[in-house]
């Protein structure tokens, strides 16, 4: 259940207005069971493709510069949970190569991914090939009959 942060509207004046924007967005994205990114500079987020078909999830992360020591995959009920830690790759620094422009993200991700079918826990398969993480999750035999009439005999 969503409940909003409440302040008096007094303290909407007082102090940066920064942390009541923050504030203002970490309700709003609450009331969609969002989590904001937390801290502050470069977030390592991997992309991804989810598709699905009749048989199976097929599940592709971009995970560059990343081996499968830094990656955990788990499956818990109705969710696929990727885990994962890309490291910095730390550069001396010395009179000739100083860093002029930073972009790449480095640092500890999570990743859920809903399922709205039961997977084959069994079956599952995960390749890392050129820094693309790639998921295989076969789909458990949907049971046909819901309801099943029982028909009682006469004894």
């Amino acid at each position: 259940m969503y409940l909003p942060t409440r302040r008096p509207i007094g303290s909407l004046l007082r102090g940066s207005g920064f942390k009541d924007v923050d504030d203002f967005f970490n309700d709003f994205f609450q009331s969609f069971d969002v989590q904001p990114r937390k801290g502050k500079g470069p977030n390592f987020s991997p992309t991804l493709d989810v598709v699905e078909d009749a048989e199976k999830y097929t599940v592709t992360a971009e995970l560059p510069g990343m081996s499968e020591n830094d990656i955990d995959v788990s499956v818990e009920a109705d969710r696929l949970i990727l885990k994962g830690h890309k490291k910095h790759e730390h550069q001396e620094r010395d009179e000739k190569n100083s860093r002029y422009y930073f972009e790449r993200s480095y640092g500890s991700f999570e990743r859920i991914v809903p399922l709205a079918v039961e997977v084959d826990h069994d079956a599952i398969e995960a390749s890392l090939k050129d820094g693309v993480l790639r998921l295989t999750l076969p789909k458990l035999p949907e049971v046909t009959e819901k309801t099943r009439k029982v028909s009682i005999k006469k004894s």
